[in-house]
């Protein structure tokens, strides 16, 4: 599945895309799925 991961702090440019297996889920949990994000600077 496909993940943006935030490894540092910074700028938007420190996000980076990357493929990540699908976690393996207990039974109380649930994966949903996402269609589109909003990122506000701040939260970067």
């Amino acid at each position: 599945m496909k993940a943006v991961l935030c490894k540092n702090y910074g700028l938007p440019d420190t996000l980076a895309f990357s493929e990540v297996s699908i976690p393996t889920l207990a039974d109380s949990e649930v994966l949903i799925q996402v269609k589109a994000v909003g990122i506000n600077f701040p939260d970067v």
